[in-house]
């Protein structure tokens, strides 16, 4: 049940902040059923039941008045799947204060994500935030803290009077998932953005293009798409990106396109012949594809892709990849070595790499400015084993007003160290933690939730990570499988980088393998079909790469 008006927050909106004791001083309940864990809360041990809720909500058509209608109808569905039989007069009351309406809808990176909210034991619940997307949280905080009693045939929320005031700890917490390798439906990737919301997490990556495919429907260039596909059935059409970037908009959460280039191009080689070395020269058994950098038509093709891809999506982080690059084959072609000579390339073949990431970058400067670019590590050092600082290695000519490095594999603390003391920011993945592939049977929850980003480094470094993603590799995961392997091992990270480090430090995963339970058999309340957390889904694979119309 709903009613019509807003209420509207004086600027303070979480002033009670200083007054709410720290979580480690909650003694009255040690582990509360909240996944990720609140900054700071304080509860006591009464207990309130009701049949459903109202809430407070405008009546305007304004863009971001039909977000918060819309959201109020999530929670409604979520916190209140089942008809109620008992105390039907009982409501839960939910008031909400949001300071600043005139931010964008479309979440971008750094935009204030906080909220309080207070539960009495009778009376309103209030939510109050900055932003809309603050007070997603809090609705998404009190739809965790709503229990069904199913024998009594009505809802409730136990120890209250609650006071919560939350943060997250890091502003990037996302997930990619690789579509390329094996194709992935509309509805499932909506599903996965769900799931991030529900553990809010606020960035669904989205791994298109590598070695089998590249499914995008460009208008463009007409000869990606069906002929890139692994099956020209199974494309994503631009209707159907603006479908699943607009569900994620509504939900809070960033959709950042990854175009992977120059390396694992297999696909795009395959409609795009001419930007590419000859098919007999590349290695197959890497599968790494390289397109030609000494081509004009190589940047021609790569700016004008990311100059479509922005008309759908708006987020203002573009992933340019740059892992695994190899030059055995281009090493091979005389017209390349005569390019790196006449040209003056440092490093000669090996630096062309530099050569194709600042003449882009250049290209990119002028054509989309305020756009930053992430790159996987590899794209700064050489074989996990040195990083390439001289004229030759790329890290000498990215600018780190614009670029941030995702690490996506084990390195050196010192190799941190020194990207942070050339300015860069780092978001953190490592192999071993959520950027191993999901389906490694020797990976349970609990290697992702004890992934801390700042382990082995500073405090100075530690303010240089932005954050960090899980990761779904999709050799052996196809869309039958995807959720139960993305979930709730993304969940363990989600908390991870939303909680503060002592907190969920000191704890472990001794205190939170009871939430983590009770959070996984809400997601499968929800309809997210997330594995069990004590055993981890090793059952036979499909074949790797296959179209759904092959298995």
């Amino acid at each position: 049940m709903f009613k019509s008006a807003l209420i509207l927050a004086s600027p303070a909106v979480l002033s009670m902040a200083n007054a709410v004791p720290d979580l480690r001083k909650s003694a009255a309940d040690p582990w509360p059923l909240i996944w990720p864990l609140p900054q700071r809360y304080v509860n006591g041990s009464g207990a309130r039941t009701f049949s459903q809720f109202s809430a407070e909500h405008p009546s305007g058509t304004e863009g971001w008045m039909q977000d918060v209608i819309a959201a109020l109808d999530r929670f409604n569905a979520t916190a209140f799947p089942y008809p109620a039989e008992g105390q039907q007069d009982a409501l839960l009351e939910v008031q909400f204060h949001i300071t600043n309406t005139s931010v964008s809808t479309t979440k971008q990176f750094g935009v204030d994500e906080s909220y309080s909210m207070s539960v009495p034991e009778s009376g309103p619940v209030v939510i109050k935030s900055e932003t809309i997307f603050g007070f997603y949280y809090g609705l998404e905080t009190l739809s965790q803290l709503v229990q069904y009693d199913g024998a009594a045939g009505n809802y409730g929320i136990k120890a209250t009077p609650w006071t919560i005031v939350d943060a997250p700890r890091f502003p990037h917490r996302g997930n990619s998932i690789d579509t390329s390798r094996h194709y992935m439906q509309v509805p499932i990737l909506k599903k996965v953005i769900d799931g991030l919301a529900y553990t809010k997490m606020n960035v669904f990556h989205w791994h298109m293009n590598d070695f089998p495919a590249f499914p995008y429907v460009s208008k463009k260039y007409p000869t990606l798409g069906a002929t890139t596909a692994l099956d020209p059935r199974l494309v994503y059409s631009p209707a159907m990106i603006r479908e699943v970037v607009e569900y994620a908009r509504q939900r809070g959460v960033r959709v950042m396109m990854e175009l992977d280039t120059p390396g694992h191009n297999y696909a795009i080689c395959k409609g795009l012949p001419e930007i590419c070395p000859p098919f007999d020269c590349m290695n197959m058994a890497h599968r790494t594809h390289t397109l030609d950098p000494t081509q004009n038509k190589t940047y021609e093709v790569v700016i004008g892709l990311w100059q479509e891809l922005h008309e759908l999506f708006p987020d203002n982080w573009n992933h340019w990849g740059g892992d695994e690059i190899s030059y055995e084959c281009l090493q091979t072609l005389t017209h390349v070595q005569e390019f790196v000579k006449a040209h003056n390339v440092t490093g000669g073949v090996d630096g062309l790499e530099t050569y194709y990431f600042e003449r882009l970058g250049k290209m990119a400067d002028t054509a989309f400015p305020t756009k930053k670019r992430v790159f996987w590590n590899d794209a700064t050092e050489k074989n996990k084993t040195r990083i390439i600082k001289g004229p030759s290695g790329l890290m000498a000519h990215l600018n780190p007003e614009n670029s941030i490095l995702h690490l996506w594999v084990k390195m050196p603390a010192e190799f941190q160290n020194i990207w942070a003391d050339h300015g860069f920011y780092m978001l953190y993945s490592p192999d071993g933690g959520p950027g191993e592939v999901y389906e490694d049977s020797n990976s349970l929850w609990q290697s992702y939730y004890m992934t801390e980003p700042c382990a082995h480094v500073n405090a100075t470094v530690c303010e240089k990570f932005l954050g960090g993603e899980g990761a779904e590799w999709s050799e052996h995961i196809d869309a039958s499988r995807l959720l139960s392997y993305v979930f709730p091992y993304a969940s363990a990270y989600a908390e991870r980088l939303w909680s503060p480090r002592d907190v969920v430090s000191k704890g472990g995963v001794e205190a939170a393998e009871p939430r983590i339970r009770w959070f996984r058999c809400l997601l499968n309340d929800r309809g997210i079909e997330a594995y069990a957390t004590n055993v981890h889904p090793d059952r036979p694979i499909p074949a790797d790469p296959i179209s759904c119309y092959n298995q």
